[in-house]
Protein backbone atom coordinates (compact mmCIF):
# COMPACT_ATOMS: atom_id res chain seq x y z
CA UNK A 1 0.00 0.00 0.00
CA UNK A 2 1.36 3.41 -0.97
CA UNK A 3 1.56 6.01 1.78
CA UNK A 4 -0.81 8.93 1.48
CA UNK A 5 0.50 12.43 0.88
CA UNK A 6 0.16 14.72 3.86
CA UNK A 7 1.13 18.31 4.54
CA UNK A 8 1.62 19.84 7.97
CA UNK A 9 2.51 23.49 8.56
CA UNK A 10 3.06 25.04 11.98
CA UNK A 11 3.43 28.80 12.31
CA UNK A 12 4.24 30.92 15.34
CA UNK A 13 3.93 34.70 15.13
CA UNK A 14 5.02 36.40 18.37
CA UNK A 15 3.71 39.79 17.27
CA UNK A 16 1.00 40.70 14.81
CA UNK A 17 0.20 44.39 14.46
CA UNK A 18 -2.69 46.01 12.64
CA UNK A 19 -2.72 49.56 11.35
CA UNK A 20 -6.25 50.56 10.39
CA UNK A 21 -6.62 53.10 7.65
CA UNK A 22 -9.70 55.30 7.08
CA UNK A 23 -12.93 53.42 6.55
CA UNK A 24 -15.96 54.16 4.42
CA UNK A 25 -19.50 53.88 5.77
CA UNK A 26 -22.81 53.95 3.96
CA UNK A 27 -25.57 55.07 6.34
CA UNK A 28 -29.33 54.99 6.36
CA UNK A 29 -31.70 56.83 8.70
CA UNK A 30 -32.30 54.86 11.89
CA UNK A 31 -33.99 55.54 15.16
CA UNK A 32 -30.64 55.30 16.95
CA UNK A 33 -28.24 58.05 15.86
CA UNK A 34 -25.18 56.20 17.11
CA UNK A 35 -23.40 54.21 14.43
CA UNK A 36 -26.17 54.41 11.81
CA UNK A 37 -23.96 52.85 9.10
CA UNK A 38 -25.52 50.06 7.08
CA UNK A 39 -22.32 48.97 5.35
CA UNK A 40 -18.76 49.50 6.55
CA UNK A 41 -15.57 48.96 4.49
CA UNK A 42 -12.12 49.12 6.10
CA UNK A 43 -8.63 48.87 4.62
CA UNK A 44 -5.48 48.52 6.68
CA UNK A 45 -2.22 46.62 7.05
CA UNK A 46 -0.90 43.71 9.11
CA UNK A 47 2.77 43.60 10.08
CA UNK A 48 4.23 40.24 11.14
CA UNK A 49 7.50 40.25 13.09
CA UNK A 50 9.90 37.41 13.98
CA UNK A 51 7.71 34.61 12.66
CA UNK A 52 8.71 30.98 13.17
CA UNK A 53 7.39 28.36 10.74
CA UNK A 54 7.99 24.63 10.33
CA UNK A 55 6.53 22.37 7.65
CA UNK A 56 6.48 18.73 6.63
CA UNK A 57 5.14 17.21 3.41
CA UNK A 58 5.13 13.43 3.03
CA UNK A 59 5.45 11.83 -0.40
CA UNK A 60 3.80 8.84 -2.02
CA UNK A 61 7.17 7.40 -3.10
CA UNK A 62 9.62 8.92 -0.62
CA UNK A 63 7.44 8.46 2.45
CA UNK A 64 8.06 10.55 5.56
CA UNK A 65 9.12 14.08 4.69
CA UNK A 66 11.76 16.20 6.41
CA UNK A 67 10.66 18.63 9.11
CA UNK A 68 11.79 21.96 7.67
CA UNK A 69 12.42 25.16 9.60
CA UNK A 70 11.41 27.75 7.00
CA UNK A 71 13.46 30.59 8.48
CA UNK A 72 16.61 28.64 9.44
CA UNK A 73 16.80 25.99 6.69
CA UNK A 74 15.53 28.08 3.77
CA UNK A 75 16.29 31.65 4.91
CA UNK A 76 12.57 32.47 4.69
CA UNK A 77 11.20 35.93 5.39
CA UNK A 78 10.57 36.57 9.08
CA UNK A 79 8.86 39.93 8.57
CA UNK A 80 6.11 40.91 6.18
CA UNK A 81 3.52 43.68 5.90
CA UNK A 82 0.37 43.02 3.94
CA UNK A 83 -2.93 44.85 3.32
CA UNK A 84 -6.17 43.60 4.81
CA UNK A 85 -9.78 44.23 3.93
CA UNK A 86 -12.64 44.14 6.42
CA UNK A 87 -16.34 44.82 5.94
CA UNK A 88 -19.70 44.29 7.54
CA UNK A 89 -23.36 44.52 6.61
CA UNK A 90 -25.76 45.60 9.36
CA UNK A 91 -29.29 44.19 9.31
CA UNK A 92 -30.34 46.53 12.12
CA UNK A 93 -28.86 48.23 15.21
CA UNK A 94 -28.06 44.91 16.90
CA UNK A 95 -27.18 42.39 14.18
CA UNK A 96 -24.58 42.32 11.41
CA UNK A 97 -22.49 39.99 9.24
CA UNK A 98 -18.71 40.55 9.14
CA UNK A 99 -16.35 39.60 6.30
CA UNK A 100 -12.58 39.94 6.03
CA UNK A 101 -9.52 38.74 4.11
CA UNK A 102 -5.74 39.13 3.96
CA UNK A 103 -2.75 37.24 2.57
CA UNK A 104 0.74 36.51 3.91
CA UNK A 105 3.27 35.76 1.18
CA UNK A 106 6.82 34.91 2.28
CA UNK A 107 9.82 33.79 0.22
CA UNK A 108 13.26 32.33 0.85
CA UNK A 109 16.38 31.33 -1.08
CA UNK A 110 19.37 29.50 0.36
CA UNK A 111 21.99 26.82 -0.22
CA UNK A 112 20.81 24.10 2.14
CA UNK A 113 23.18 22.31 4.49
CA UNK A 114 21.31 19.02 4.82
CA UNK A 115 19.19 16.71 2.69
CA UNK A 116 15.53 17.67 2.52
CA UNK A 117 12.65 15.43 1.44
CA UNK A 118 9.56 17.37 0.35
CA UNK A 119 6.67 15.43 -1.22
CA UNK A 120 8.27 13.09 -3.81
CA UNK A 121 11.44 15.10 -4.31
CA UNK A 122 14.74 15.01 -2.45
CA UNK A 123 16.93 18.12 -2.36
CA UNK A 124 20.54 17.16 -1.64
CA UNK A 125 22.82 19.07 0.72
CA UNK A 126 24.57 22.06 -0.93
CA UNK A 127 21.65 22.48 -3.39
CA UNK A 128 20.25 25.97 -3.95
CA UNK A 129 16.57 25.94 -2.97
CA UNK A 130 14.03 28.68 -3.62
CA UNK A 131 10.96 28.53 -1.41
CA UNK A 132 7.64 30.25 -0.86
CA UNK A 133 4.86 30.00 1.73
CA UNK A 134 1.55 31.67 0.96
CA UNK A 135 -1.27 31.91 3.49
CA UNK A 136 -4.74 33.18 2.56
CA UNK A 137 -7.13 34.08 5.39
CA UNK A 138 -10.90 34.51 4.95
CA UNK A 139 -13.31 35.46 7.74
CA UNK A 140 -17.08 35.24 7.99
CA UNK A 141 -18.80 35.95 11.29
CA UNK A 142 -22.04 37.07 12.90
CA UNK A 143 -21.87 39.93 15.42
CA UNK A 144 -24.40 40.99 18.05
CA UNK A 145 -24.23 44.53 19.49
CA UNK A 146 -25.24 44.10 23.12
CA UNK A 147 -24.40 47.73 24.04
CA UNK A 148 -25.35 50.36 21.49
CA UNK A 149 -25.39 54.08 22.35
CA UNK A 150 -24.71 57.33 20.50
CA UNK A 151 -20.96 57.22 21.19
CA UNK A 152 -20.10 53.63 22.05
CA UNK A 153 -20.94 50.25 20.58
CA UNK A 154 -19.86 46.91 22.08
CA UNK A 155 -20.33 43.66 20.16
CA UNK A 156 -19.50 39.97 20.42
CA UNK A 157 -19.03 37.78 17.36
CA UNK A 158 -18.71 34.15 16.32
CA UNK A 159 -17.86 32.58 12.99
CA UNK A 160 -15.13 30.90 10.99
CA UNK A 161 -11.67 31.67 9.64
CA UNK A 162 -10.83 29.66 6.53
CA UNK A 163 -7.04 29.28 6.28
CA UNK A 164 -5.56 28.29 2.92
CA UNK A 165 -1.89 27.24 3.11
CA UNK A 166 0.47 26.64 0.20
CA UNK A 167 4.19 25.79 0.35
CA UNK A 168 6.50 25.55 -2.67
CA UNK A 169 10.11 24.37 -2.97
CA UNK A 170 12.12 24.65 -6.18
CA UNK A 171 15.77 24.05 -7.05
CA UNK A 172 17.76 26.87 -8.59
CA UNK A 173 17.34 26.96 -12.39
CA UNK A 174 14.69 24.23 -12.26
CA UNK A 175 11.27 25.17 -13.57
CA UNK A 176 9.59 22.22 -11.85
CA UNK A 177 8.39 23.07 -8.35
CA UNK A 178 6.99 20.82 -5.64
CA UNK A 179 3.86 22.38 -4.14
CA UNK A 180 1.84 21.24 -1.12
CA UNK A 181 -1.38 22.89 0.02
CA UNK A 182 -4.19 22.45 2.50
CA UNK A 183 -7.32 24.30 3.65
CA UNK A 184 -8.44 24.40 7.28
CA UNK A 185 -11.63 26.03 8.68
CA UNK A 186 -11.26 27.29 12.25
CA UNK A 187 -13.95 28.66 14.61
CA UNK A 188 -13.42 32.21 15.89
CA UNK A 189 -14.93 34.23 18.73
CA UNK A 190 -14.40 37.93 19.13
CA UNK A 191 -15.16 41.13 21.00
CA UNK A 192 -15.28 44.57 19.37
CA UNK A 193 -15.58 48.10 20.71
CA UNK A 194 -16.32 51.13 18.49
CA UNK A 195 -16.20 54.72 19.67
CA UNK A 196 -17.63 57.62 17.67
CA UNK A 197 -15.09 60.47 17.86
CA UNK A 198 -17.28 62.76 15.75
CA UNK A 199 -21.08 63.04 15.75
CA UNK A 200 -22.97 60.44 13.70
Amino acid sequence: MKPLRSFVLTALTPFLGAAIMPSTAFAEDTENNGFPDKIMLQVGAFSVFDSSTSLTANGVQTGLGTTIDFERDLDGDTRVTTPFFDAYYRFNDRHRIELGTFQLDRKGSQTITREIKFLDRTFSATAQVNSRIKNNFYKIAYAYSFYHLDKVELAISAGFNVLDYEAELKGSGNRVAETASTTAPMPIFGFRMDYAVTPA
